[in-house]
């Protein structure tokens, strides 16, 4: 069902009054909650067999429940406490990993503290139930986006089918932190104009990952959002310096970046990492890498990241200048995190981040949604929902046919591939569309407070 334009392009508040409501039959709760407790139950019982039998920081393709919760939350969180220094040679040495941690931001760390103070198992099943209302409150914010009236039932349901999607249960069977950085996404896609501490706050908790503060920062920058763009460094410095500097304390800097450096070349050597054995990546230099057999360094991955940086910094510019109010759910959205996810290293979990554009183009009251071709529309439609489900290529069942080198070159660059025609639409769009306001729809100058900020 889509949406027509609003009337007060200018205004959220009104066009949340004039918002189309969600049908709700009856049976829907009543459905939504039963699915909701067998595939919670479901995901629950997959990690309870893998996380119990396997050898704590041990990565074993066969067993990788709650991997990363205990390599990328609970372990390094515990080392940082007492001073211990995650990236170095020191820390596996004295927990139960394989290696030290490539660069995250030491805030990261602060944020999960509280479950470093658990013993393991209890943590991971606390950890577990924050995990679940991570996905609700991703799937609340997707629906208040899109300026829809819905019902609890809504936030559930879509909840429930973000953790059937793969990226949405690799998340959760992992433990991975993704659903932290696809708020903090959402957070500055949706409040980076509107309300810069919102969105600065967005930027510092998506920027625990340098893959998506990098494209990021330089996006927000195309949207001119001066305030949040500013607040969002000075916060993240201040923890990165914060951090880094109670590392220090304990040994010295050199050693800390040495160390962050040494962790991050063992990280892109990892067998697992190289282009030709990932059927995780997602972005387009794995596309290019894996057919070309070759083995991208750092600066070829930035040399790369460039030119794509650039032509989906110029089309959120274009985009942006036509629908200066859009959020999460929106044609703006949409060019930022495919212009994220195809020009720097990614994941198939990251692109959960494609969720709230996604049910945007289904139901939201974005004008710039009634602006863009429908054979545009429902093509990034189809390849998002495409990628999103991607069990062709997940562990599961890679680890259960065999398949030729060319048949595996296929399948795992099928969704770097599709994100590239995504992103590509989205700049073709961007720019057919150019400066010409929308019908319906409104500019920059159109609307004060924007104008202010822009």
């Amino acid at each position: 069902m889509l949406s027509s334009p609003s009337e007060h392009p200018c205004d959220p508040d009104a066009r949340r009054e004039s918002a189309v409501v969600l049908p709700t039959p009856k049976w829907l709760p009543v459905v939504v909650l039963v699915l909701f407790c067998l595939v919670t139950a479901a995901t629950g019982f997959r990690i309870v067999n893998d996380f119990y039998s396997s050898t704590p920081g041990v990565f074993n393709r066969e067993d990788l429940g709650y991997f990363d919760f205990q390599n990328a939350v609970y372990y390094p969180t515990e080392a940082f406490a007492e001073g211990l220094n995650p990236f170095s040679e020191a820390y596996p040495e004295k927990y139960p990993v394989e290696r030290g941690l490539p660069l995250f931001s030491p805030l990261n760390f602060l944020l999960h503290l509280p479950f470093s103070f658990l013993p393991l198992k209890l943590s991971a099943a606390v950890y577990f139930v924050y995990s679940l209302g991570l996905v609700m409150a991703v799937s609340l914010m997707t629906l208040r986006s899109c300026k829809v009236k819905f019902h609890w039932s809504h936030v559930v349901g879509l909840g429930t089918l973000i953790m059937m999607t793969r990226a949405g249960h690799t998340t959760m069977f992992s433990g991975y932190m993704t659903l932290e950085l696809v708020l903090g996404v959402m957070f500055l896609l949706e409040y980076g104009t509107r309300r810069p501490w919102l969105g600065a706050l967005g930027l510092v908790v998506a920027g625990f990952k340098p893959t998506f503060a990098i494209p990021l920062v330089v996006l927000m920058a195309c949207r001119k959002q001066w305030t949040a763009f500013l607040l969002g460094i000075a916060i993240a410095l201040a923890g990165l310096l914060g951090g880094l500097g109670w590392l220090a304390s304990h040994s010295s800097w050199s050693e800390v970046v040495e160390s962050i450096s040494s962790a991050q070349e063992t990280h892109v050597n990892m067998e697992d990492e190289l282009p030709e054995n990932s059927w995780m990546r997602i972005d387009f230099l794995v596309v290019i890498a894996k057919w070309t057999e070759w083995v991208p360094g750092t600066k070829e991955h930035f040399l790369v990241m460039i030119p794509l940086l650039l032509v989906g910094g110029i089309a959120t510019y274009l985009a942006h200048q036509r629908f200066p109010q859009d959020g999460a759910s929106s044609l703006v959205g949409m060019i930022m995190v495919l212009t994220m996810l195809v020009s720097l290293y990614h994941q198939n979990y990251d692109l959960l981040v494609m969720v709230a554009p996604l049910v945007g183009i289904l139901i939201s009251k974005s004008v710039s949604w009634g602006s863009v071709s429908r054979f545009s529309k429902w093509l990034l439609f189809f390849v998002g929902a495409l990628v999103l489900t991607s069990y062709w290529s997940s562990n599961v069942v890679l680890s259960r046919i065999e398949l030729t080198d060319f048949q595996w070159k296929l399948v795992t660059s099928l969704n770097g591939i599709l994100l590239f025609v995504a992103y590509g639409t989205v700049v073709i769009e961007s720019f057919l569309l150019g400066a010409k306001p929308a019908k319906g729809g409104a500019s920059v100058e159109d609307c004060p407070d924007t104008a202010k900020q822009a």
